[in-house]
């Protein structure tokens, strides 16, 4: 349907205003509107070509704990200071998660996983570019390009978003988004593919001014994943070969291994983890669960204002912080279970597929930027939207 098209490219430039300002109610409005005129026409779509959007069983539980975790369990935690900020929250993870779960049943339905990644690539590149030129840097972050890892020195460039990590963040999606597009090869154009590449470039330039660590590893990270597990899949007919390179990966990873422990021995590792800007968030906001006697349960539905309140930090910079934070110790617990299953959906029974093994280093790469970011699972950001869909729609194929 092309009202469906449509209204998904609204979504997804209503979450990209969003990173300009999330406090902005005009922005805040439209999203919540775009959501809700998706849903709708999904709706419709289902019941017209009667479409049974929770038929499949793994689908169907995944998406049952998401509203018990993120919309139940924080409603039955809601914080009685600030009922009406947190009922928000807990009213847009709903919003958030009923589309996410009828985006997937249309995608699945129509198989059209291709057509909506590249949708959201575009969309972000371009959104991407007019930030960068309307803020043009003139490639001050690739001359210090060698400072990234520097916290005191290092250039940044936020280019009109919110914050430096923010942009980060839509570059790595971009990228990954893009990396995807040139495997499955449906485009395949060489006008096309050039225009992709000079895109791609653009956005490296960018994701290396933003100077955002979690973001630039995150992407490595996903590579490397990515090509072991393709590179894993190409020795299955050759069992020879297979043991042989898995002796000198061993081998590799020993020494690696012993090395690293040299390496440490020679460092002040006190001075790195200070230096990331990201123990503060442990030492000043898990203190407050015990001094509120909160440790169970925790204080309720995040708000930033809300932490400012009880003495914590505006912003919890991990997500599983921001779950222990909200949702106490129970709801961390209840979180991990929840990784698990997801986890087991994903890589049992795995096909060969292009689609599967992207999924899977996908997951592995959003667990490793969820320790520095809120970002696993978010109502208001655009990584967070996609990243479950495609991860339902993986699963979904996989149970067919």
């Amino acid at each position: 349907m092309l009202l469906v098209d449509i209204s998904y490219i609204m979504v997804c430039i209503s979450y990209l205003l969003l990173l300009i300002n999330d406090n902005n109610n005009t922005f805040s409005l439209i999203w919540i509107i775009s959501l809700c005129i998706l849903i709708s026409l999904l709706f419709l779509f289902n019941v017209r070509n009667k479409i049974k959007v929770l038929s499949n069983k793994n689908i169907r539980i995944i998406f049952i704990y998401m509203l018990l975790l993120f919309v139940v369990y924080q409603l039955l935690n809601i914080n009685y200071w600030y009922v009406g900020e947190s009922l928000k929250v807990v009213i847009k993870n709903f919003i958030v998660i009923v589309s996410i779960c009828l985006i997937t049943s249309y995608v699945a339905n129509k198989k059209c996983e291709n057509k909506i990644i590249l949708i959201t690539y575009l969309i972000i590149s371009i959104f991407t570019l007019y930030t960068y030129f309307s803020n043009f840097d003139n490639f001050e972050g690739v001359r210090q390009i060698m400072s990234i890892f520097n916290n005191t020195s290092r250039y940044r460039n936020s280019y009109g978003l919110s914050h430096y990590n923010t942009m980060g963040l839509i570059c790595y999606i971009s990228l990954i988004l893009s990396f995807y597009i040139f495997k499955c090869k449906s485009y395949n154009n060489l006008i096309f593919n050039i225009t992709m590449l000079i895109l791609n470039f653009i956005i490296t330039v960018v994701l290396v001014s933003t100077a955002s660590r979690a973001a630039i590893t995150s992407l490595v990270l996903f590579l490397l994943i990515f090509f072991t597990i393709e590179f894993k899949k190409n020795l299955k007919k050759r069992k020879y070969l297979s043991w042989f390179l898995k002796f000198l990966w061993l081998i590799f990873f020993m020494v690696f291994c012993s090395e690293l422990i040299k390496y440490f021995k020679n460092i002040d590792l006190s001075y790195i983890i200070n230096d990331t800007n990201r123990l503060s968030n442990y030492t000043i906001n898990i203190p407050i669960l015990f001094s509120y006697n909160k440790q169970l349960f925790g204080i309720g539905a995040y708000w930033p204002a809300l932490y400012m309140m009880y003495g914590g930090t505006p912003y919890l910079d991990s997500w599983y912080l921001y779950m222990l934070i909200t949702c106490g110790f129970v709801g961390l617990t209840l979180s991990i279970i929840f990784i698990i299953i997801v986890a087991y959906y994903i890589f049992k029974n795995s096909k060969n597929t292009l689609l599967s093994t992207f999924t899977k280093s996908l997951f592995i790469a959003q667990l490793y930027y969820s320790v520095f970011e809120s970002h696993f699972f978010t109502n208001s950001y655009i990584d967070s939207f996609i990243f479950w869909i495609l991860v339902l729609v993986s699963i979904n194929y996989k149970k067919q």
